[in-house]
């Protein structure tokens, strides 16, 4: 009781308790409310078990004094008042738990957590800048924020990555107001956005982008006039502010895979038919022209524009043995010309970039383009002067465009001395499937005779660089031969083998892997009907054709097979003259006239007059623009 009686009256005997942190010390000099105390009488204070108390002189009597000084008043405190206190009665944590225990708390006050975060984290946010009157997106609007610089997008958008708690940031664009605009970048991401506003200083003007040959809009074209710019969005449109001291500024207009637009911009917040701009997909198509009187080879955008000759003719060119085939991406083009007037005509290379101009093969004999296999074209040789009983008659070649190299692939085979006991090789029909080059071989004896035994007539499969040779069909030269190759589509050949001692026929497919099976389905009509030429899209799982109905063409589009066609031509004047990318068709109409247009159909759109050699391609799909 002695004990307790010094702690109530706050004896000097008590512990003095530690000291509390000097922001946790209640401020003096605020009034602490005081409830009054009981009087009771010494008789009370001594039935309670305390000690007698005598008064010094003058001091107060003890029927004056309270039962018990009272404690200080209640104080609310804080809870950070309230955290130490209770650390303050645990000492025993050690010093790791106090620590996490202490950030733990520090974390889960908002009044602290975010000044502490911004420390070193870092989250994104989306910050989207509208025009104040129109509602636009503004593009190209720059944004600074925790020292990052950013842009918009041509929706006005902007990502920026920016310590989390409050932040400022600041906005700019030509001919409109400046801006800060307070933010908070939160931890959680959900909300970590914001819209602002900009006042226009000058006037809002509309612009409208779209593709030449589609009509379709382009997103994403920048649209610059003195030193601002925009940025067209998915509906090809753009506000672009400029001053109004005139009525037209000159623009240019930019976009990936499009060919550069310089143009006037009518100064006008409504919207107008000038100020709505086409601008033509970049690349430029290689075709003969003899405007000059001699026969050219020319390029030109694909809209017409910027014509050049690449490479001049000379004047000795025939009209009736001059073919340009380019590769199905365009890169490059073979040329086959007889430009020095000899009697066989020569083949050379240009490429489509620069008109770089070079000879592949100037062999003195008859020389057929047979088609491109990716960078690499494939051709025969026949030569009129060689004797029937010498191997290589017939040659055919592969050159590689990349690296400017020349391989033989194929060599006709003889045996004998002489014309009157020679038997000879004849190589006949070769053409493209897939990556391989597909030909047909006959033996003949003396007088042509095809009776030719201990011979096999043959139908063969070989890639362009020589390998993977491969006999798909074998047969006894002194009964059989190969009657007929006819390619019914891109991945599917029909032949037949005829009997030399007799009238019968059989007839076959060959498949892409060189498979050859034998059905009753399989006719003589299947073999010897005329099929369309395919011509396959760059990445080749598309085709383009055309077929003959009411006198006119009809063009469709299909997948790699021919199958699954979509008609995008009716009854029309137009034929097929190739594919530009995977996204346009080119075609001819009155075998002077070069035309593109979409792929999926619409109204073609002229590139030039161009000139057609009278030369055939058979059952040909591999390059554009042989006739």
């Amino acid at each position: 009781m002695q004990s307790s009686q010094h702690n109530a009256l706050g004896s000097q005997e008590a512990r003095s308790a530690p000291p509390l942190p000097k922001d946790l010390i209640v401020d003096a000099a605020q009034p602490i409310p005081v409830q009054p105390a009981a009087v009771v009488s010494p008789n009370q204070v001594q039935a309670a078990g305390a000690a007698s108390v005598v008064p010094a002189p003058g001091e107060q009597a003890a029927t004056d004094i309270p039962a018990a000084v009272p404690s200080q008043p209640t104080h609310r405190a804080n809870p950070l008042q309230r955290f130490f206190g209770w650390v303050w009665h645990h000492k025993k944590l050690t010093i790791p738990a106090l620590l996490a225990l202490i950030l733990a708390v520090v974390l889960g006050l908002p009044v602290t957590r975010y000044p502490i975060l911004a420390l070193g984290l870092k989250r994104p946010f989306t910050i989207t800048v509208m025009d104040s009157k129109t509602g636009t997106p503004v593009s190209g609007a720059n944004i600074t924020l925790d020292g990052h610089h950013v842009s918009t997008d041509s929706v006005g958008r902007a990502k920026i990555t920016a310590r989390v708690g409050k932040r400022t940031a600041h906005i700019t664009k030509q001919y409109y107001q400046s801006t800060d605009a307070a933010l908070f970048v939160g931890i959680s991401t959900a909300h970590n956005s914001t819209k602002v506003r900009l006042s226009a200083t000058g006037r809002q003007v509309p612009i409208k982008v779209v593709n030449t040959i589609t009509g379709k809009p382009v997103a994403g074209a920048v649209i610059t006039v003195l030193d601002t710019d925009a940025k067209t969005d998915a509906n090809g449109q753009a506000t672009i502010v400029l001053p109004t001291d005139v009525a037209s500024q000159s623009a240019t207009i930019a976009a990936a895979g499009y060919n550069k637009l310089s143009a006037p911009v009518q100064v006008t917040d409504q919207t107008v038919a000038a100020n709505t701009f086409a601008i033509t997909p970049a690349g430029r198509v290689l075709f003969l022209s003899n405007l000059s009187g001699k026969i050219d080879v020319a390029s030109a955008n694909l809209d017409g524009t910027g014509r050049q000759t690449v490479l001049a003719g000379t004047g000795s060119e025939d009209p009736n043995n001059t073919v340009l085939l380019a590769t199905r991406d365009w890169e490059f083009a073979a040329l086959l010309s007889a430009r020095d007037g000899g009697q066989f005509g020569k083949l050379f290379m240009i490429t489509a970039s620069n008109g770089k101009f070079s000879t592949i093969d100037s062999t003195a004999a008859a020389i057929t383009p047979i088609g491109w296999v990716g960078h690499t074209l494939v051709y025969e040789v026949s030569s009129n002067t060689a004797p029937w009983w010498q191997p290589g008659g017939t040659l055919i070649k592969s050159y590689n465009a990349d690296t400017g190299k020349t391989l033989t692939i194929v060599t006709s085979q003889a045996t004998g001395t002489s014309d009157s006991d020679a038997e000879h090789q004849a190589v006949w029909s070769p053409l493209i499937m897939g990556d391989n080059l597909i030909y047909a071989t006959t033996w003949y004896g003396p007088s042509q005779s095809m009776n030719v035994s201990g011979q096999q007539n043959t139908i063969m499969s070989i890639k362009t660089d020589g390998t993977g040779s491969k006999t798909a069909k074998s047969v006894d030269a002194g009964q059989y031969y190969v009657n007929t190759l006819n390619l019914a589509n891109p991945t599917t050949l029909y032949f037949s083998i005829s009997s030399s001692t007799s009238d019968s026929t059989n007839y076959y497919r060959m498949d892409l892997n060189g498979n050859v099976t034998s059905a009753n389905t399989i006719t003589s009509d299947t073999v010897t009907q005329q099929y369309p030429t395919y011509l396959l899209s760059p990445n080749a799982d598309a085709t383009f054709w055309a077929e003959q109905r009411d006198g006119k063409n009809v063009l469709f589009t299909g997948d790699a097979t021919g199958n699954n066609s979509t008609q995008i031509g009716s009854l029309s004047e137009y034929a097929p003259y190739g594919w530009f990318t995977d996204n346009y068709l080119l075609v001819q109409k009155g075998g002077s006239e070069l035309y593109i247009m979409p792929a999926a159909g619409g109204t073609p759109v002229k590139i030039a007059d161009y000139f057609k050699p009278n030369y055939q391609f058979y059952a040909f799909d591999s390059g554009y623009g042989a006739p």
